[in-house]
């Protein structure tokens, strides 16, 4: 796959991390938390762009979270290749798009990369759209506001909230940059949809 380039995706922020003690960090995400915890159900839809530092791609992106079940829809602009990821953690995943009658795995991003050659972290991204730790060793800055600016997870991903939409209750990122080197995954979020 070829890597395109979405400049709205690449484009920098002017958000500054704040230093704050790590009690006011820890209360700003608990009441986050319960926020984003009463939310049974979302989506989203918007782009999203991929690398391993040699290959890469780029896709819209929709998104429909019901409790733990998700099914997430990939579009390449280019090609028009159309996958679609659906399961859950506890039941597996399905994956259409690459194989006549679909692929199954018990994890998404296994799946995911196998098929498409795409590494995306499911189960962290979940949390990392919403500005939450995945990991009890993930460490979190916060921007002026008080919403989260970057965090550091314990397995080496680095995510930067580059945009809010701040309408929302509560606010929720439109544009997330997140790196392990060589991987990188870029998101665009156009529309967010809470219950």
């Amino acid at each position: 796959m070829c890597l395109i380039l979405l400049s709205g995706i690449a484009g920098c922020a002017g958000n500054r991390a704040v230093s704050r003690p790590a009690a006011a960090v820890d209360s700003a995400q608990a009441e986050r938390e319960r926020a984003v915890d009463a939310l049974s159900s979302w989506s989203f839809s918007g782009r999203i762009a991929v690398s391993d530092g040699r290959d890469g791609g780029s896709a819209r992106i929709e998104w429909q979270q019901s409790t733990d079940r998700a099914e997430i829809t990939l579009r390449a602009p280019v090609s028009g290749q159309t996958w679609k990821l659906s399961g859950d953690d506890a039941s597996g995943w399905t994956l259409h798009g690459t194989r006549a009658g679909g692929v199954q795995g018990a994890n998404a991003e296994a799946l995911l990369l196998r098929e498409t050659g795409w590494r995306l972290p499911f189960s962290a991204l979940r949390r990392w759209l919403f500005g939450l730790r995945a990991g009890a060793g993930d460490e979190i800055l916060l921007r002026e506001g008080g919403l989260p600016s970057k965090l550091v997870s314990a397995d080496g991903w680095s995510i930067e909230f580059v945009d809010y939409d701040e309408s929302l209750r509560p606010a929720l990122a439109t544009r997330l940059r997140a790196d392990r080197p060589p991987h990188k995954v870029r998101l665009a979020i156009s529309t967010w949809q809470l219950p």
